[in-house]
């Protein structure tokens, strides 16, 4: 029985998938939707100060240079939009990245590292109805892994969790901004075997 063991465990740890091999292509990519409220505790008072929508979307391709790994890149096209409530202060932000990739599989588990180069825009409204806008470069870099569920022998729902950084420098200003934490999400890749 032990043998049996050891070889089934050896078999699916050295197995690689066709869609994993050399010279194979992945296309997809990930949709993530936020929504936060901002409040202020006081006592028994609560204060809602704020509350904001984002939106990104980022499709990928990528390219398995050997088998297990694959490089390519993301076009992340990101929207968020801030409301102050009891004020008619708003802010519109949109931020367009490229991301260049690196995905190592390991059966059908995978981690995965990238960097973001980019520039981003956001109009930020008073309540007088006068608009500033402030444009800059956007850098961020991510550290993840998630779990390949095939749906089929070309398509795979992949749930990820991971790390990452992203740093906002404006034009003409010295300040950066700098947003970093934890992150879930949800993509799908489609698996172009030779």
């Amino acid at each position: 029985m032990k043998k049996i063991i050891v070889f089934a465990f050896t078999l699916l740890s050295t197995a690689s998938f066709a869609q994993f091999s050399k010279g194979s292509i992945l296309l997809g990519g990930t949709v993530s939707a936020d929504f936060t409220t901002n409040k202020t505790i006081a006592g028994s008072t609560t204060t809602t100060n704020s509350s904001t929508n984002s939106f990104s979307i980022s499709p990928n391709v990528g390219y398995f240079v050997i088998d297990n790994l694959a490089v390519g890149g993301a076009l992340l096209f990101g929207t968020t939009s801030l409301k102050y409530d009891g004020s008619l202060r708003s802010e519109v932000g949109n931020s367009l990245v490229l991301q260049p990739f690196g995905r190592y599989y390991f059966d059908r588990f995978y981690a995965q590292a990238s960097i973001g180069f980019g520039s981003y825009k956001n109009d930020d409204t008073n309540g007088s109805g006068v608009t500033t806008t402030v444009k800059g470069d956007v850098f961020n870099w991510s550290l993840a892994g998630g779990y390949v569920f095939l749906l089929n022998d070309h398509v795979g729902l992949e749930p990820q969790i991971g790390y990452g950084s992203q740093s906002k420098s404006p034009d003409r200003s010295n300040i950066t901004t700098r947003d970093a934490g934890l992150f879930l999400r949800l993509g799908i890749q489609v698996y172009l075997t030779k």
